[in-house]
């Protein structure tokens, strides 16, 4: 079946709009669409699955994770240095428009899957739950929803482009969701090469990060202290003005 053909034969169903994010305790929250969203949505990934695979437009797939390389690489009498890249945060900076575009061009997503998708993710408003308190329903202006099948699949999709990086530079990577390893192995003779490469590759994929907005900073203070302060952009020595998300946090 055509991959435009497993996308528009699927009827693809109405959503809400809000999520609802649990505080279970200290830096634990659990977000959620609801267990009827949960039912809708497993089909949905399915079908984009169906889709990606039909034209190989996609090439992630499952790997045992590089403890395998490590292994081999011992065995091979090499050492392996291992880089842990934390991108957690990535999930709430997702620019939607950027998104869009990636499904469309690099994905082939187009039509009313595209429309769907982009519903799904824009004019979404949340609320933070917490001892029997709800706070004020919020508009969420990037960002991928969590605690549902779609919202992990579409991240990795809008981030593919950290494995070809990994790729160019000769590093292994394996991809969990939010969670990269990289990893270079080598004779114990080529450590400072391997280590060089492995650096160069993580710093062009923080520019990648930078680039696509994957990067957030965030005003800390009261609401009087915020209120107060000019309005200043954030920038790095080699990015230009706007590539950060910026938000303030009473």
């Amino acid at each position: 079946m055509a991959a435009a053909a497993v996308l528009d034969n699927f009827e693809w169903p109405l959503m809400s709009a809000t999520a609802r994010v649990d505080v279970l305790k200290a830096r634990i929250a659990r977000s959620s669409l609801g267990y009827h969203s949960f039912l809708v949505l497993c089909p949905i990934a399915n079908q984009i699955k169906a889709h990606l695979a039909s034209d190989a437009f996609c090439t992630i797939s499952i790997s045992p994770g590089p403890q395998h390389g490590i292994i081999d690489a011992v065995d091979s009498q090499e050492v392996t240095l291992l880089g842990l890249l934390d991108m957690i945060a990535a999930f709430d900076t997702v620019d939607h428009k950027i998104l869009l575009e990636c499904l469309e061009v690099s994905f082939g997503i187009k039509g009313q899957a595209l429309a769907w998708l982009s519903s799904f993710v824009t004019d979404r408003t949340q609320v933070v739950a917490f001892g029997g308190v709800k706070s004020i329903s919020q508009r969420m202006l990037c960002g991928v929803p969590q605690g549902n099948v779609v919202g992990p699949l579409l991240f990795a999709l809008y981030s593919a482009d950290v494995i070809r990086i990994t790729a160019e530079h000769e590093v292994c990577i394996h991809v969990y969701a939010d969670d990269l390893q990289t990893y270079i192995s080598c004779a114990a003779s080529d450590q400072s090469t391997a280590t060089s490469r492995l650096l160069t590759c993580v710093s062009d994929i923080d520019r990648w990060m930078s680039s696509n907005r994957l990067t957030e900073f965030i005003w800390l203070g009261t609401r009087q202290q915020l209120a107060s302060r000019e309005a200043q952009c954030v920038t790095t020595a080699d990015q230009e003005p706007g590539h950060y998300a910026v938000r303030q946090s009473p």
